[in-house]
């Protein structure tokens, strides 16, 4: 017997394969991970547990969504197809919840950024963006944390806050059954649409629920930008964007912000069924461009 169909009679009789792991296991470039973070390898004495390795525990903890790293460190020791994705050869090769907690705390808001960016180029080196409309949505999400009050004490004076001190108190969309106000986070995130019409979130920024949307807009560009992402044409909630924003967006990042028109927008009277206006004479116009200090779209007809 070869060595590759013994390795599939293996395969086929292993009750520990895990195929969610198996396919983020495509996913995770060791090498490159290693060569971005060698910076952080320092070591006296016994030699240290691998990034690579590191970044594999934090990303099965996401998957089987394990409340802590306790837990976590128990279920490696415990189940062999945990142990094979983070590439553990042994139970004696586990690590303690401590090593993982430095870890995290140590990865820095540019080390994260690096690490999108290796699995974002992975994914597309797979194919995984082929044929993709290129057309990005930008959209929002509320959280809610639990309202509860909890006194603190500044200043010698006890003062009440939230249970949790990252949440704020904010307005939503009128929804049924559900206040218009809520405490918590809203998560903002920039997506891709593909060709399938699936939505895959790429990016997510979480603030207090009272943070503005149009906040938002500019620093997922920034972030797009320095994940080397191909981003054209965005479509967006008119709370995202504002005429200077628009501006910026597309002088300076080249990305075109499609929203819905406004309830309160007056049309002209000469209009298609596209929205596009035509002369008296019922012939089409053409749009001859953007008016940056009036705001006003100007339509006519090309010299030759």
């Amino acid at each position: 017997m070869s060595q590759s169909h013994q390795l599939s009679f293996i395969r086929i009789y292993d009750k520990e394969v895990d195929p969610d792991l198996e396919r983020w296991d495509e996913l995770t470039n060791d090498e490159a991970i290693e060569a971005a973070f060698s910076y952080k390898i320092a070591w006296r004495g016994r030699k240290p547990v691998p990034i690579s390795t590191k970044v594999r525990a934090h990303i099965l903890k996401a998957i089987k969504r394990m409340p802590s790293f306790n837990q976590l460190c128990k279920e490696i020791k415990q189940r062999k197809a945990y142990r094979r994705f983070c590439h553990l050869k042994s139970k004696k090769d586990g690590f303690c919840p401590a090593t993982l907690t430095n870890f995290r705390q140590d990865f820095s808001f540019r080390d994260r950024l690096t690490l999108m960016s290796i699995f974002i180029k992975i994914a597309v080196s797979l194919g995984f963006f082929q044929n993709c409309l290129q057309l990005h949505i930008t959209d929002s999400t509320e959280m809610e944390s639990p309202c509860r009050w909890e006194p603190i004490e500044v200043n010698g004076c006890k003062v009440e806050v939230f249970r949790d001190p990252t949440a704020s108190r904010g307005k939503r969309a009128a929804k049924k059954g559900k206040s218009r106000f809520l405490v918590g986070h809203r998560k903002h995130s920039l997506a891709i649409l593909l060709p399938n019409n699936k939505v895959v979130t790429l990016i997510s920024i979480v603030a207090p629920v009272h943070q503005q949307d149009v906040h938002f807009l500019l620093p997922f560009l920034y972030l797009a930008q320095a994940l080397e992402l191909d981003v054209k044409y965005v479509v967006a909630d008119l709370a995202y964007i504002d005429s200077e924003r628009k501006r910026v967006a597309k002088e300076k990042f080249g990305v075109v912000v499609h929203t819905d028109k406004k309830v309160n927008s007056c049309l002209p009277e000469m209009v298609d069924q596209r929205g596009a206006p035509y002369c008296i004479m019922g012939e089409n116009l053409q749009w001859l461009g953007l008016d940056q200090k009036s705001g006003l779209h100007y339509y006519g007809w090309e010299n030759n």
